[in-house]
């Protein structure tokens, strides 16, 4: 593994010309049964996911993936190439003075990413068949439990930081405990946990799968964004504020919420999805160009990595009831998150002149960038908002 450490550097600093590379795409993937004779094919991925996991906090991450360039006698010899599935397998002979011999090229994957109704990926008693959502961070994906044959909802961590996840145990314990209090939560307006674990080296979780809409596709059916009346939005933000109550009470807070997450349902039940789990989320940079749209829902001191609490789960519900009332968020001339989380939406009265009398001042405070200014705790948020449902 130093050895494969030690490529990865010096390809990372050395001029292009000196590069050790080859066209030779190897595609690893950690046997099912594992046996003696796989060790090098299991040091090889180990080592991939360690280094994209590295990769990913110094910010140095390849468009490609991350790559290791491994000698031909070191691939023939140690990492016996019979048992190594590859992609356009074939030594390259390589035209540069500069190069020192001949060499084949791994380059990280996810597996995940090519998850298919044909082709199913599983995790443990859970197949895995139509990819949702994926970031470098995790995905979510559609699946079934194969033994109590219902649909689920599965969340997966990326290979690399799983890896991270298994090797650092202060970190592991945040994210199981994390999940362990979410699945303790019995409340209807949560979504079920089932499961979670590793298994072939990718941490995930199961959840409750929902046939609903969510509230991002109902406020932007067909194209246009629904521009919600004001009771309507009121008694909608009363009903998560009672729904997060329970969670409250326990001391879980959702610290992940978005229209994306409430699930609606024709009886008007709403479901939450996917709280807040350390690992699981991409990191803001807030001196860096980000989209805000991404990151509007996400209470200011979050960016400066404190815990999500009961004050984010407000700013989150005050920022969704502006948006919901006032039909879209103002296009802010931003350049970085570091502005947006500076930035004051305009009272809400401003934009629509019959709004209630005192109503544009509450929203206000649930949605204050000052967590001096903003409503302490759902309950005194909810108690505000009841005078105009």
């Amino acid at each position: 593994m130093d050895l494969l450490h030690k490529i990865e550097r010096y390809n990372r600093t050395a001029a292009k010309g000196a590069q050790l590379f080859a066209q030779t795409v190897l595609h690893a993937q950690r046997p099912a049964a594992p046996h003696d004779e796989h060790a090098g094919l299991q040091l090889l991925y180990e080592t991939l996911n360690l280094l994209e996991a590295e990769n990913e906090e110094a910010g140095a991450l390849a468009e490609w993936g991350n790559r290791l360039w491994v000698p031909r006698a070191v691939y023939e010899q140690e990492l016996r190439p019979e048992i190594m599935p590859a992609k356009n397998l074939g030594l390259v002979h390589l035209q540069a003075e500069e190069f020192p011999g001949e060499v084949y090229e791994a380059v990280w994957r996810n597996p995940l990413e090519y998850v298919e109704e044909k082709t199913p990926y599983a995790l443990g008693r859970f197949l895995v068949f139509s990819k949702l959502r994926q970031s470098r961070i995790s995905g979510t994906y559609r699946g079934r439990d194969r033994q109590l044959e219902r649909n689920v909802i599965v969340r997966a961590l990326s290979p690399h930081l799983s890896a991270k996840l298994a090797q650092e145990e202060a970190l592991r314990e945040l994210a199981l405990t994390a999940i362990r209090n979410v699945a303790k939560l019995e409340a209807p307006g949560i979504a079920v946990i089932y499961d979670m674990g590793f298994h072939e080296d990718i941490f995930f979780y199961a959840r409750e799968y929902l046939e609903g809409q969510t509230l991002e596709q109902v406020s932007r059916r067909g194209g246009e964004r629904r521009e919600f009346t004001l009771v309507e939005s009121v008694k909608l933000i009363l009903r998560l504020c009672r729904i997060l109550s329970v969670a409250h009470r326990q001391g879980v807070t959702h610290g992940n919420l978005k229209p994306e997450n409430i699930w609606l349902f024709p009886n008007e039940e709403l479901k939450l999805t996917d709280f807040y789990v350390p690992g699981f989320s991409e990191r803001p940079e807030p001196a860096a160009f980000m989209s805000f749209a991404n990151w509007r829902y996400t209470a200011p001191e979050l960016f400066q990595g404190l815990t999500p609490n009961a004050q984010s789960d407000v700013y989150a519900l005050g920022v969704m009831l502006y948006e919901l009332v006032g039909g879209a968020l103002p296009s802010p001339p931003i350049s970085s998150l570091l502005e947006w989380q500076e930035y004051d939406l305009p009272p809400i009265s401003e934009l629509h002149l019959d709004m209630p009398a005192g109503f544009s001042e509450t929203l206000a405070r649930a949605c204050a960038k000052n967590p001096n200014r903003r409503f302490s705790t759902l309950q005194a948020c909810e108690n505000a908002l009841r005078l105009f449902a």
